[in-house]
């Protein structure tokens, strides 16, 4: 990971939490739609179109490309009117993307969970403070995905910036040593 700031990634983000008794229901509408879910929770799993976070039981957040379909949340609260609450939180949250490896020895100075990849696989998601703020990281092919309130993403990009920045430091020092 470089020591520049992360970039906000575009994206649109929708929320199907299932209604009381009905996650089998939602379950069956997503799957029906071509939509795959997390093996389990909390977890995430994505295709070319989109990308699925499981981080709460019956609850998903599906990002797909800002620039995509701007019918699709309409289309899910037709479809799941019965079964569950569809909300845009598109607002509420940015993405960031960081590339993998460097990104889980920077995240590690600053996140309360395990991020190595024998215990926080491909396809691991979770929610945790990192430098003060809760957040959803979860494990992509090749990077790790953040999911930040939207009021502290400037806060967090300039973390991981001076995180990424100190450790290229330390690690110039104990080469230099």
């Amino acid at each position: 990971m470089t020591a520049g700031t992360p970039a906000p990634v575009p994206c649109r983000i929708t929320q199907l939490a299932a209604w009381p008794g009905e996650w089998p229901l939602l379950a069956q509408r997503c799957q029906s739609r071509g939509l795959r879910l997390p093996a389990q929770a909390p977890g995430a799993i994505g295709s070319a179109e989109h990308l699925v976070l499981q981080l709460r039981p019956e609850r998903l957040l599906l990002l797909t490309d800002s620039a995509g379909n701007p019918a699709q949340e309409h289309t899910w609260r037709e479809d799941c009117a019965d079964c569950a609450a569809v909300n845009d939180l598109s607002g509420a949250f940015s993405v960031l993307k960081l590339p993998d490896p460097p990104a889980r020895a920077v995240l590690r100075l600053g996140c309360h969970l395990d991020l190595s990849p024998a215990v926080f696989p491909q396809g691991s998601a979770a929610i945790t403070p990192l430098a003060q703020v809760t957040i959803a990281v979860a494990a992509l092919p090749g990077e790790l995905l953040l999911l930040v309130p939207s009021t502290f993403t400037q806060h967090l990009q300039e973390w991981c910036a001076a995180a990424a920045a100190g450790l290229a430091r330390d690690q110039q020092t104990q080469g230099n040593t």
